[in-house]
């Protein structure tokens, strides 16, 4: 067996040393150091981000006045955001939905543009909870075209599911007046108050950050 000795100013010591560590070691050691740090330290949930994605959106509308009404359906959207710290984003939504009413011509396609921060709550390693608040501007077609600009509150979850990817459900609540566009054209303001729900459940991928 070999064995390994120290030198100091000309005196040799006779205790044998351990050798070094093999090479194979140290690379499974700097691999799994590697591993860490994409576990840890590249965490969408904590890190200054760029983001965007996409997600599915389930809407209802309560158009209160209107001759017609319909029920919840579904679509798509997709958005963008950015982490301003480990406490609070900024996110910006578009939303396509098709509601179907009770009778065949009673139909509605919504789009929504929501501009909303984020504030979390309540934050694990992989779990955060936060409230959302902002603006949304919502074009409405139901027989006649609506629009308007109203105040969107609700609350989310966002899960961590790799490294720069986190699932994220949305439930956000509308709430303010819709203008007919031809009413708006004549200047003669007629209104109908109006509370939109939507649920969005969607994946971000976080590009850019630290």
């Amino acid at each position: 067996m070999e064995r390994w000795f120290l030198r100091v100013d000309g005196h040799s010591f006779e205790k044998p040393l351990l050798p070094p560590a093999p090479l194979p070691m140290l690379h499974s050691l700097r691999s799994l150091a590697v591993l860490l740090a994409l576990a840890s330290g590249s965490s969408p949930l904590a890190a200054q981000s760029l983001f965007g994605g996409i997600h599915y959106s389930g809407a209802a509308l309560d158009l209160k006045g209107a001759s017609k009404q319909v029920d919840f359906g579904g679509g798509y959207g997709v958005h963008a955001g950015l982490g301003l710290g480990s406490g609070l984003q900024v996110v910006v939504n578009y939303d396509r939905n098709s509601l179907t009413g009770s009778g065949a011509s009673a139909s509605a396609d919504i789009a929504q543009f929501d501009a909303l921060a984020r504030y979390f709550l309540l934050s694990s390693s992989a779990i955060r909870v936060f409230a959302t608040g902002g603006v949304t501007g919502r074009t409405v077609k139901l027989g006649e075209s609506f629009e308007g600009v109203s105040a969107t509150g609700g609350g989310g979850l966002m899960l961590k599911a790799l490294p720069r990817l986190a699932l994220t459900g949305t439930a956000l609540w509308t709430f303010g007046n819709l203008t007919s566009t031809g009413q708006l054209q004549n200047r003669t303001g007629n209104e109908f108050k109006s509370t939109g729900v939507r649920v969005q459940v969607g994946a971000s991928l976080f590009l850019l950050g630290k």
